[in-house]
């Protein structure tokens, strides 16, 4: 990567995607994961992308079933149209509970990729099931990449578990999608995992993840070709989405805040939670956080998208010749956020 990119890396990584940094996301941050990856993607020859998502946090103590968390759907929902904007095909895979959270936040943001997309459920716990039917999919599809965002990542390649951020095993819970990955990495297949924490799949190469809060190891041991990092999930996919719009000279086309809050509408009323404080609605205020994604208000979400969008169009250019120079109080000015 030339050293002209060093700027906009920064810019995006300081000011958008390590924002929030009480989780540790500085710990294991991987700065060029980003522009890597969506370079990667941009490219004319990946024509069919799958994107793998879904990650239940826990179960419901009063229904038994899982709870999706709305870290994921809406992400997945943002970067498959925009994927779908520059011509290529897009394929979802979940397990059955986040079906519906994908389906309705994709469906609230455009109708048409709604339509568009093929949704595959993916029930399989670990072992040699998964297997088979993780090859049998992408001998069926043959994408070109395969890209996983907010997905439970194993902790040990033979026969480890997956944990949520406090320490919980999910596996009962969470059908073994992450077993597309390692297969994809096993052929020639550009893989992308994009993650918050550590313990999701493709950030299987990092160093400095952190413990879960009880203790257990919870660090993903999947890895993928690039790994993207960001302090919620949907954001890193946002990012990808703002970058391969840019590259295409159709960023006037990626989704507004509008459209950002609606799709965690959408994710909530087809039962999924925050992650964070497992609350149901949007802005619900609880004793860690406000209910959105990973514990933050749709209002934060929003100025981050605005943000967001506001580095690609100035620090990007269409042919990736990078904008020098920066200007705080101008950024502050459009997105209302301080900067750390």
């Amino acid at each position: 990567m030339p050293a002209s990119h060093d700027h906009f890396i920064t810019e995006l990584n300081e000011k958008v995607l390590t924002w929030y940094r009480d989780r540790g996301i500085k710990r294991f941050e991987n700065p060029q994961g980003v522009l890597h990856a969506g370079i990667a993607l941009a490219c004319n020859h990946i024509r069919k992308v799958m994107l793998l998502t879904g990650f239940s946090v826990d179960m419901d103590s009063d229904t038994g079933l899982p709870l999706p968390e709305t870290d994921g759907p809406p992400g997945t929902a943002a970067l498959a149209r925009a994927l779908q904007q520059v011509g290529k095909a897009v394929i979802i895979v979940t397990d059955k509970a986040n079906e519906a959270p994908a389906r309705a936040a994709l469906s609230a943001l455009d109708e048409d990729a709604a339509q568009y997309t093929q949704f595959v459920t993916f029930d399989e716990k670990q072992g040699p099931n998964a297997e088979r039917f993780a090859r049998l999919l992408l001998d069926q599809h043959h994408p070109d990449a395969v890209v996983s965002i907010e997905l439970p990542g194993r902790n040990h390649m033979l026969d480890g578990t997956r944990r949520n951020m406090r320490g919980k095993v999910v596996d009962d819970f969470n059908g073994s999608v992450d077993e597309i990955l390692i297969q994809a990495n096993k052929i020639d297949v550009l893989t992308i995992g994009i993650g918050d924490g550590g313990n999701e799949a493709g950030m299987g190469t990092l160093r400095g993840i952190p413990l879960a809060i009880d203790g257990s190891k919870m660090a993903s041991a999947v890895p993928a070709r690039h790994a993207v990092t960001a302090w919620n999930s949907n954001l890193g996919a946002e990012a990808l989405a703002a970058i391969i719009l840019q590259r295409h000279g159709k960023l006037d086309v990626l989704h507004t805040p509008e459209d950002q809050t609606a799709m965690i509408k959408a994710a909530m009323n087809a039962g999924a939670v925050d992650g964070v404080t497992r609350g149901n609605g949007i802005d619900e205020v609880f004793s860690n956080g406000v209910s959105g994604v990973d514990g933050h208000s749709c209002f934060v979400h929003n100025r981050m998208l605005r943000l967001l969008r506001f580095i690609v169009q100035t620090k990007l250019s269409v042919d990736y010749t990078l904008v020098q120079g920066s200007n705080d109080i101008r950024l502050e000015t459009a997105v209302g956020l301080p900067f750390r």
